[in-house]
Formats: C-alpha cells, sequence, structure tokens
C-alpha cells in the first residue's frame, strides 16, 4: 500500500485517521508491512494489505501481536489460516506459565514458517488453491473465468472505458475482475475490498498486484473520504450484506458528483441460488437506490445474452417487473447522468483484443487420439455446475484442437495461431484471457 494511500484513510469506527505506528518493511512511498493505528484501535498490514477485519475471528489481533514481536510469517499465518488446536493448547500453557510452553512455542514457530514459505513459493494460481484445501470455495474461484455471473458482468466492466477513475471494487473475491480492469484500464487507479485476507493476497499475487488492498467487513462504514470515487463496481456481493442501506448510503456519500455505481449479479429473492444469501426482489433492489438522480434494473440473462451474441450492452431497455421477476440474478446501474443509459454497441471488442494471455479452459480434459486433442468438459462439482447452468450451455461438452494448436496454446504461443481461430475459440470460451502463473497443465 502506498503511504499517500494511507493518508487518505480514516478508521471506519472512530473515525480518526490512520498512520503508520511501526513501520516494519517501508520501501520508499511503499508500505509492505507495517503496524497502523487510529485513535481506537491497532491494524495489521502485511504483504501490501491494510487488514481492518478478517473473515477469520481474531486473526487480526493475532497478526497485531506477531507484528510487534516481529514474527512476519507467523503473522501471515494467522491471517490465511483459523487458529488451530495446538495454537490454544500454547495459549492456555503460557496463561498458566507451564515450564514447557516456550519450548513449544519455539517448535511452532519453526513449523509455521516452514508451512508459511511453502505456500508462498507456490508458482500457479491452481496450486494456491488446492495447497490452502480451500474445497469447492476454492474449485468456484479457479473456474470463475468460466461462471455465469463473471461473464455478465463483463459488459458492465467495459463500458468503464468513458468513465475516469479512481475505481472502487466492493468485495473483489480473488482479483478475477480486478485483472480484467486492471488489464483494459492501466492508467486508472483500482482499489479493492474484500471480508477474506486470502482472497485479497491471492489477487495481490496473481491477479492485479497494481491496486491497493483493503481487508475489512462491508457491513459496516467504508474507510473513505466523501466523494472519493469515480466508479463503484461491485459482482455478487450486495445479496451477503445484511446492511445493505447502509452500503447504499456509503457509496453515494464516497460517490463524485458524475459517478457511476455498477452492481453486477444481484440475486432475486423469487430466483431459486443455490447460494442465495439474503437476496431481494427486484422492487427491493430499486428502492435502496433512491437517493440516485437515475437507477435501471436489468436481467441478467438479457445482459448475458445481448453481450454473447450481438456484441451490446443495451441500458436504454425497460424491462416489464415481469419480465425482471423471472430473472434469476439483476444488474444494477445508477448514477447522476441520463446520458449514460444508451445502447453500447461492439463494447466487446476491446476484450477481444486483449494484449495479455489466453490460455486452454481449466475446465477441460485433454485426451490425445493419433495427431488430434480431444477437449472433455468437466466441472468440478455438480453443485458449481448446476449454478452456471447458463454458461454450461454455451461452452462445448467437448472440442477437437489438433496437435499443433495444442501445443502453441500450452506453450503460451497463441499469437502464432490464425486470428479466425483464435476467434472460434474465444467465442466458445474454449481459449481465455488469464493471468500469467494462473494454471499448471502439467
Amino acid at each position: 500500500m502506498k503511504l499517500q494511500t494511507l493518508k487518505e484513510l480514516c478508521c471506519p469506527y472512530c473515525a480518526a485517521a490512520l498512520e503508520v505506528s511501526d513501520g516494519i518493511d517501508i520501501r520508499e512511498d511503499e508500505i509492505k508491512q507495517a503496524l497502523v493505528k487510529c485513535n481506537c484501535n491497532i491494524y495489521p498490514l502485511i504483504e501490501g494489505i491494510l487488514v481492518l477485519k478478517n473473515n477469520i475471528p481474531g486473526s487480526d489481533y493475532l497478526a497485531v501481536s506477531s507484528l510487534q514481536n516481529r514474527r512476519l510469517e507467523q503473522a501471515l499465518h494467522y491471517l490465511l489460516k483459523p487458529k488451530t488446536i495446538i495454537d490454544r493448547f500454547i495459549q492456555q500453557a503460557f496463561r498458566r506459565k507451564l515450564i514447557f510452553s516456550r519450548l513449544v512455542d519455539n517448535v511452532r514457530s519453526k513449523l509455521i514458517r516452514h508451512r508459511v514459505n511453502k505456500t508462498t513459493g507456490r508458482i500457479f494460481f491452481s496450486d494456491f488453491i488446492k495447497h490452502l484445501r480451500i474445497g469447492g470455495y476454492g474449485d468456484y474461484f479457479l473456474h470463475r473465468f468460466s461462471s455465469t455471473s463473471f461473464l455478465a458482468s463483463l459488459p458492465l466492466v467495459l463500458m468503464l472505458k468513458s468513465f475516469p477513475g479512481p475505481i472502487l471494487e466492493i468485495g473483489s473475491g480473488m482479483g478475477h475482475h480486478g485483472f480484467i480492469i486492471s488489464s483494459l484500464y492501466p492508467q486508472k487507479r483500482l482499489v479493492c475490498v474484500d471480508a477474506s485476507f486470502i482472497n485479497l493476497f491471492l489477487a495481490k499475487r496473481f491477479f492485479a498486484p497494481q491496486a491497493e488492498f483493503i481487508c475489512l467487513n462491508a457491513n459496516d462504514p467504508l474507510p473513505f473520504a466523501d466523494k472519493k470515487f469515480n466508479v463503484i463496481f461491485s459482482s455478487d456481493t450486495l445479496h451477503y450484506l445484511y446492511s445493505k442501506k447502509s452500503m447504499i448510503q456509503e457509496i453515494l456519500r464516497i460517490s463524485q458528483e458524475e459517478a457511476i455505481v455498477l452492481l453486477a449479479h444481484l440475486h432475486n429473492l423469487k430466483g431459486q441460488d443455490p447460494v442465495a444469501g439474503n437476496p431481494l426482489t427486484a422492487e427491493g433492489w430499486l428502492g435502496l437506490m433512491h437517493s440516485f438522480l437515475y437507477a435501471k434494473l436489468l436481467p441478467e440473462p438479457q445482459v448475458l445474452s445481448d453481450f454473447l451474441q450481438k456484441n451490446t450492452l443495451n441500458l436504454s431497455d425497460n424491462f416489464s417487473p415481469a419480465q425482471l421477476q423471472e430473472a434469476n440474478a439483476f444488474m444494477l446501474v445508477a448514477g447522476t447522468r441520463s446520458q449514460v443509459f444508451k445502447n453500447y454497441s461492439d463494447i466487446g471488442e476491446q476484450y477481444s483484443h486483449l494484449d495479455n494471455q489466453l490460455i486452454l479452459n481449466p475446465l477441460y480434459r485433454r485426451h490425445i487420439k493419433g495427431n488430434s486433442v480431444r477437449l472433455r468438459k468437466k466441472w468440478p462439482t455438480d453443485f458449481i455446475k448446476a449454478e452456471n447452468f447458463i454458461t454450461d450451455k454455451i461452452i462445448p461438452d467437448t472440442y477437437v484442437l489438433d496437435e499443433g494448436t495444442t501445443k502453441l496454446i500450452l506453450e503460451n504461443k497463441v499469437s502464432q495461431i490464425h486470428p479466425s481461430k483464435i476467434s472460434e475459440l474465444m467465442k466458445n470460451l474454449i481459449l481465455i484471457h488469464a493471468p500469467k502463473d494462473y494454471y499448471d497443465f502439467c
């Protein structure tokens, strides 16, 4: 995190300015490891990520204690993993002043150092996911680029070309949208917030290393000054918040006068989602936006269909209550300028020509047959397949590639493939944009 960024923040609980109280590792204007204080608390800043509140209970307190004792690996360990049984045992041993407690603590410190070094030494994102053993949650993010919610959000990300930064992403996950935003608009400042330190740690390492990251609970006030952002983007997040009204009020407070608010993949209370969270009806979502001059709700399936089939985002359409009620999820666009609500044609062109790596979709398993390679689609679980039933229909169950094309893809030499073939493979989501070291195909 940059020193200037920290100076612009305030504590979400006491509203006091945040400042470095112990600069453990600060290089020029970049803070890598530090303790940050306000009037009411001390917060850890680890690997450039400010932690106001992590979703692992007590981990931020333990991280502060570890940083105070200059145990950096231990601080990172606590933020990445819940407290283990041996941690509780040692804590009790210290409280009771048992003789062997310090010896056990030294052994534990060595084990933690070994585990953290083993974790951070992973080269590929896919290896990190497997190593962290986070089950279906990890599988979801490993295949996020193929998910319905991600693809339906893309046209909203692509319309940001017309808006200057800075950009705030609320509920950034592991950084998949941040990767696309950073790739499309490298000159625009991006701030990502999420409740999970694990998410932000991976987002910073693999997806958007130049962005700023803050770990917080979005049910609480945001630590930003008034009128700070020109773009607020969020996908698949607000239906998991209890304080939706407070969040919208916070978004309104930190938005500049001509800001655009883009809320993608909002679950419909009348829909059927296997991980619904706390969704609202169409009327409920629109009712939250009454303070904005203009707000429009769109059915997600229509947005996705227009994007994939017509290469457009049509914000001039008006949908009836019946049409909205049928949608499983919504897109919501709000702002102060009526001219925003128009038809954006050829919106996918800049995405198609992104100058970054195209890889084989990790959904596919390869089967060599003579001089050709047969690709067979395999979702990691039936649950994830059911959640993405729309994109499951788009992505072919099988596809045959010649051996030469497959070799060029796996060797990251996609540019040597004929452009028409690349276009076909991207349209079918066989090739996807992904960060460097995203997936280990070996």
